[in-house]
């Protein structure tokens, strides 16, 4: 789908190239936006989705000294570490932060890292994970968008208790070789199948987004007939650092 675009490398400094790309759907971090850029943003054409962090806490934010206590382990190749989503703190400031965004043009969210579910098993996370994306819909009524967490989808989909209206997947068809080198190429043929699958599946029950990377013309036409197929949209990022 040409309108829909990941831009969570992006700032309040590339607005005007956001508005040029005229998506029908964005995906950025409104915490990198103030209320005028996001206001620009805004028209009767487009969904803005904000990107929210749950299952984990990035050492950059302003609010990672506060809720630091809550970690439960080191993020490995990534500056965050995994949060127990259990915590009440967490979890109200979480769904602040949903109705801050919301307050501020959000129609949705794109819900990052819920794989902590998976990732910390003996920890229980699971109900947790599914009570704080049940207040926010609850509290707010936005779209929820989940970025891979295939484990807890699954889940979810299988108790025929799912409180999500969407989610995307990575590198179904592609797959990241170096971010630093920005060097991308072809997903194994076992790992394709597997998520090829999974989101067949998942698209029964939710909307599904496929997001690739710098995808080869070859890539880019399986890609497209298999969302035409299966009535999926999908963004082909140019860059890892989804500029």
């Amino acid at each position: 789908m040409a309108g829909y675009k990941v831009y969570l490398g992006l700032n309040g400094s590339d607005v005007d190239r956001i508005i040029k790309a005229k998506p029908s759907i964005a995906v950025i971090d409104f915490a990198e936006f103030d209320d005028k850029q996001i206001k620009k943003l805004i028209t009767k054409d487009n969904k803005l989705i904000s990107y929210l962090n749950v299952g984990a806490l990035e050492k950059s934010r302003s609010y990672y000294s506060k809720y630091k206590k809550y970690a439960i382990g080191n993020y490995s190749d990534w500056d965050e570490k995994w949060m127990d989503l259990s915590k009440k703190e967490w979890q109200d400031f979480l769904v602040a932060q949903a109705k801050k965004f919301q307050a501020r043009g959000a129609l949705g969210l794109y819900i990052d890292n819920l794989d902590v579910v998976e990732e910390f098993k003996p920890h229980g996370l699971y109900g947790p994970a599914k009570t704080i994306l049940k207040r926010i819909r609850k509290e707010t009524g936005l779209y929820l968008m989940m970025n891979g967490a295939d484990y807890f989808v699954s889940k979810c989909i299988k108790e025929k208790d799912i409180c999500f209206q969407a989610i995307q997947q990575e590198e179904v068809f592609t797959r990241i070789i170096s971010i630093g080198k920005n060097k991308c190429g072809s997903q194994t043929k076992t790992e394709k199948k597997r998520l090829k699958a999974y989101c067949v599946e998942a698209r029964k029950y939710v909307d599904v987004f496929l997001l690739e990377y710098r995808a080869s013309t070859a890539n880019r036409a399986k890609i497209s007939a298999f969302c035409k197929k299966y009535k999926m949209n999908y963004y082909n990022s140019k860059t890892v650092e989804l500029l």
